[in-house]
């Protein structure tokens, strides 16, 4: 009788050891599939992330170009007031 019990428990202590493995496996393939997941969003925010930056760095040289060619305008703007202030007050221009 003794002898049934210690093989009744021997074989109770396989199925837990096999249950825990099984689980084990379970959690490392959920784990696995979890990172995959969150590698892809991860993804994802990143180039979100980077095309909205783009488009910001995108106002930015617009609003840069604006800057440029309104100070070209005024350049060209200055020569041509030296130009006029020169025929009319020519005793400024000395």
């Amino acid at each position: 009788m003794k002898k049934d019990m210690q093989k009744q428990l021997d074989h109770i202590a396989e199925v837990v050891d096999g249950l825990a493995l099984a689980v084990a496996k379970g959690f490392e393939d959920v784990k696995q599939e979890l990172r995959g997941e969150m590698k892809v969003g991860f993804d994802k925010l990143d180039k979100k992330m980077d095309e909205g930056f783009e488009g910001v760095n995108g106002k930015i040289d617009g609003i840069n170009r604006r800057i440029d060619n309104e100070a070209d305008q005024r350049v060209g703007l200055g020569l041509r007031v030296e130009k006029v202030e020169a025929k009319v007050f020519p005793e400024l221009s000395k």
